[in-house]
């Protein structure tokens, strides 16, 4: 072995070659075609040093404007990928090229950072491994370059990828590098020009230096995210995210915001809010698109699900940080501080931007939240440090608000009546459903609003905002519920013979429903109703086990409380049979019918076949 550099010679990898060339060919990376978004960054990294170091090293040798060419040769079977950068020197081949897992470029950042220089070019290629994916269509790879530096001689670089390569002089006379990709048979697929223009517009269409095949330049270069936000037209961000949603030509979002940060860590960011949901939004995890991932311009990821919690998955946008470390295949985002950073402030921006639309454009703000409400609100549920946020930004229906319109918790508070010192809600499963519920009935009266709570994900939402803006949130089908007094009514007094009736039910009905009843007491939030069931205020409640049911989890359903109303006639009248005779059989079926009529209250049939039966006899005498 020799390092007379104008002689051919054959040398060794200085790595174990085999195994980590097969881990890169077939673990690496998941779709193969990524090696030209691989050598793409490596030629922009350098164009990137040599325009950086021809600033103050004169003796630079530079030629032509900095141009990225492929070639393909379809009779050869080679695709090949120039450059007219800094190229490298014999010396700089070997080590950076003939040593996986080194990178030049790597190797120029520390040294300039060591240096203490500040402006450091924007290098991509810092794990020095993308170079040998080419190895994952190619059976051969040829290297040739020039060094732009003084008395460089050209050098070609060749290797089949089993253990060995060889070095020997070029014939190259502009600085930069060619790199030529003898391609496998089952990768001819990339001699077709459609082909490589697709590649090259999903994975380096904003790279900024001209992509150029036949002299057509192929990418877009300049980034939208990149430019000053004030400087991009509405125009230009409906087409923009028309491409990213793949939506029809009528297709524009709702809203945007447009992030360009420095400090802690540098990133770009476009968030579109989108108008209506995405095609995609159904669709599993691994297909859905999201926020796509860019690296100083480069595609890497359609799906960056790390850059935004779950409750935000509807948006749509980009993210490109030029200091968000990846791992080796550039594939795999890293639990980090940027990462957490980078979510934070989008986040942060995104619930601004909404709080934004909800105060000044209502209309706007109210069609989002009927396509994307239920979705935000999981947010209230699964973070804690927006929960205070999320919850001003959540709008419910109400007992005055009409059907199709919402009110936001400020707004329900801001209009309580003096006396008033709790939040009430109810949950079910319609409008309808709840405002014709027995336990609305004395807040009707009384004029109070109620909040209708009628998404599943909402019983997990009042499981942990408890309450707002100091008023605790009370549900009107838990017990414990205290209501203000009627305003100007004083309470009609009652008999003693009547209470003492009242009380033997109670006691009577406690010892029929023992085992399937907590309690049984008298109500005041009832009006028209006879009686109803709500829950001890630490039980799941019946909506929350249906919820749990319906999702295959075990649920021991707790057992209800049954409130009576005082003033209800058919109350008392059983009040009465319990007190003369308690043990006909009437009597019991009067008690049951109470029960049942509860169960009713909240769309359920206890026991359908004997209750038909009993409500027959005692109609029947009624229309002899």
């Amino acid at each position: 072995m020799t390092d007379d550099p104008g002689r051919a010679e054959e040398r060794a990898f200085t790595a174990e070659v085999q195994q980590i060339l097969h881990l890169m060919i077939h673990s690496l990376y998941s779709r193969r075609e990524v090696f030209l978004r691989e050598l793409i960054s490596n030629a922009s990294d350098a164009l990137d040093t040599v325009r950086f170091l021809s600033l103050t090293q004169t003796d630079l040798r530079t030629e032509g404007e900095p141009a990225i060419d492929i070639a393909i040769d379809a009779e050869a079977g080679t695709l090949s990928v120039s450059d007219n950068g800094i190229g490298m020197t014999r010396a700089e081949v070997v080590d950076n090229i003939g040593t996986i897992a080194r990178s030049g470029s790597a190797a120029l950042l520390r040294r300039l950072r060591e240096e203490g220089e500040k402006s450091a070019p924007e290098l991509i290629g810092q794990f020095g491994v993308g170079f040998y994916s080419s190895f994952m269509v190619a059976d051969r790879v040829e290297l040739e370059t020039l060094s732009a530096r003084p008395g460089a001689e050209p050098v070609v670089w060749s290797s089949d990828g089993t253990g060995r390569y060889t070095l020997r002089p070029g014939g190259r006379r502009v600085p930069g590098t060619t790199v030529t990709l003898h391609l496998k048979q089952d990768a001819r697929d990339l001699l077709n020009e459609a082909r490589i223009e697709q590649v090259v517009r999903e994975y380096s269409n904003y790279v900024k230096w001209p992509i150029r095949l036949k002299g057509r330049q192929l990418n877009q270069g300049t980034a939208l995210w990149t430019r000053r936000p004030q400087e991009v037209s509405d125009e230009e961000h409906r087409r923009f995210y028309q491409e990213l949603v793949g939506g029809t030509p009528d297709e524009e979002p709702l809203s945007r915001v447009h992030l360009q940060m420095d400090a802690p860590y540098q990133f770009q960011a476009i968030v579109y809010i989108p108008r209506r949901p995405p095609f995609d939004m159904l669709f599993d995890q691994v297909r859905r698109r999201g926020m796509q991932l860019y690296v100083k311009r480069v595609f890497i990821l359609d799906h960056a699900e790390e850059l935004l919690p779950p409750y935000l998955r509807f948006l749509r946008g980009v993210v490109d940080s030029d200091d968000l470390p990846l791992n080796v295949s550039r594939e795999v985002l890293q639990k980090n501080p940027i990462i957490s950073t980078i979510q934070r402030q989008l986040v942060k921006k995104t619930l601004e931007e909404l709080g934004r639309l909800k105060n000044e454009k209502r209309e706007d703000y109210i069609l989002f939240w009927q396509q994307f409400g239920v979705i935000l609100k999981e947010g209230i549920f699964l973070d804690a440090s927006q929960r205070e946020r999320l919850a001003e930004l959540a709008l419910f229906q109400s007992l005055r608000t009409p059907p199709g319109q919402f009110l936001s918790l400020s707004e329900y508070v801001a209009a309580m009546p003096e006396g008033q010192k709790e939040i009430y809600y109810l949950t079910g499963p319609s409008r309808e459903a709840l405002v014709n519920s027995p336990l609305v009935e004395a807040l009707v009266r009384r004029g109070l609003d109620v909040l209708l709570l009628v998404d599943p994900v909402d019983e997990f939402v009042v499981q942990v905002l408890t309450e707002f803006s100091g008023r605790k949130l009370r549900s009107l089908a838990k017990e414990g519920l205290e209501l203000p007094p009627l305003a100007g009514e004083t309470p009609t007094p009652s008999s003693t013979e009547a209470d003492k009736e009242l009380a033997g039910l109670l006691a009577y009905l406690r010892l029929r429903f023992q085992d399937h009843i907590q309690e049984v007491r008298l109500s005041q939030r009832l009006e028209q109703s006879p009686c109803c069931l709500v829950s001890a205020e630490g039980d799941l409640g019946r909506r929350m086990e249906e919820i749990l049911a319906r999702a295959n989890r075990k649920v021991i359903p707790a057992r209800p409380i049954l409130e009576l109303n005082p003033n209800s006639g058919l109350v008392r009248g059983v009040a009465r049979r319990v007190a003369e005779c308690p043990k006909e059989e009437t009597t019991g079926e009067l008690c049951d019918l109470l029960l049942d009529l509860a169960y009713l209250g909240e769309g359920q049939v206890r026991r359908p076949g004997p209750l038909l039966a009993q409500l027959a006899r005692l109609l029947e005498p009624a229309v002899r």
